[in-house]
């Protein structure tokens, strides 16, 4: 709401400068000086209105420089230690998902910036049906033709591709649970260690 509000603002102001400049060019010798003046301010409202289009598309702190928190730095490449839900699905959603789905963009009041949010699910209600992939809306949608108006990732954004689909909805059939296990705890039947191994 706010990008858009600043959006009307940003075009108002635009043609109010336009307008203005061009009354004072030829009634007043300071055209040039008010010139500057409106150009500085609508550029200004123009880096604010872009920096709230960038939050949305890719979250908060989209622009920041500052190194990764140890938070950031926890996932693993080691199979054995990887954690289900942080190493495996969250990069799936995360990679494909996240750009409409995410802690300040909530498309659908859908997040899936933790496992809580996704959880939670949107307006529509839950995505996941634990246990019951074909009921999931998540693994529906994302098994939709790409014609479909209802398929996901919306917006001709790169659709998940087979291994990360059967990933997810290994994920959902096993059970979903708050509590992030090892992969190394559970029994993986041979397919799907090879598509977790080529992920």
């Amino acid at each position: 709401a706010r990008h858009q509000l600043m959006g009307y603002v940003t075009t108002t102001m635009a043609f109010a400068a336009w307008f203005l400049y061009r009354k004072i060019l030829f009634g007043f010798q300071t055209g040039q000086r008010f010139k500057w003046i409106t150009a500085v301010v609508v550029l200004g409202i123009i880096s604010y209105t872009g920096h709230l289009g960038g939050s949305l598309t890719h979250g908060e702190g989209y622009l920041s420089f500052n190194p990764p928190s140890s938070k950031d730095l926890q996932r693993t490449k080691d199979v054995n230690q990887a954690l289900v839900f942080r190493d495996l699905i969250h990069p799936i959603l995360e990679d494909k998902c996240a750009s409409c789905h995410n802690s300040s963009k909530k498309k659908g009041r859908l997040s899936f910036a933790s496992m809580e949010s996704l959880l939670k699910g949107g307006k529509h209600g839950p995505v996941i049906e634990s246990g019951d992939p074909a009921g999931s809306e998540l693994i529906k949608r994302i098994q939709l033709p790409v014609s479909d108006k209802k398929f996901m990732p919306a917006d001709n954004k790169p659709p998940l591709n087979s291994t990360e689909t059967r990933i997810l909805t290994w994920w959902i059939r096993g059970g979903v649970s708050k509590e992030d296990n090892k992969l190394a705890e559970l029994t993986l039947p041979d397919d799907i260690k090879e598509d977790i191994a080529n992920f």
